[in-house]
């Protein structure tokens, strides 16, 4: 049984976003997928994209690209608070329950 890993810190050179990434406290979150004995390769990598994009390394990768001005992380910031409270409040109205 194989394991695919998204990238360990020595294999990359220091200027690699990756690196840069995984020496993050971010980076105790590695994500690992099973490849059974017959799996075919195609369906482990599909399941493993899925989880690198599930568990946040790609948009975490992504913001951190380019600096990121104290104004700019507010105005995010605010909006992702507004997206959970949307869904939140949708989640209310489909179940009827109160949520804190």
């Amino acid at each position: 049984m194989e394991t695919l890993t998204l990238a360990r810190a020595e294999d990359l050179t220091r200027t690699h976003p990756l690196f840069l990434l995984l020496q993050s406290s971010s980076a105790l979150n590695v994500v690992k997928i099973n490849v059974g004995e017959e799996e075919p390769i195609d369906d482990a990598l599909k399941r493993f994209k899925r989880s690198v994009l599930r568990s946040g390394h790609m948009q975490l990768l992504r913001r951190r690209r380019t600096f990121e001005k104290n104004p700019e992380k507010k105005k995010r910031e605010q909006g992702e608070k507004e997206r959970r409270g949307r869904i939140m409040r949708l989640k209310n109205q489909k179940y009827k329950v109160h949520y804190k």
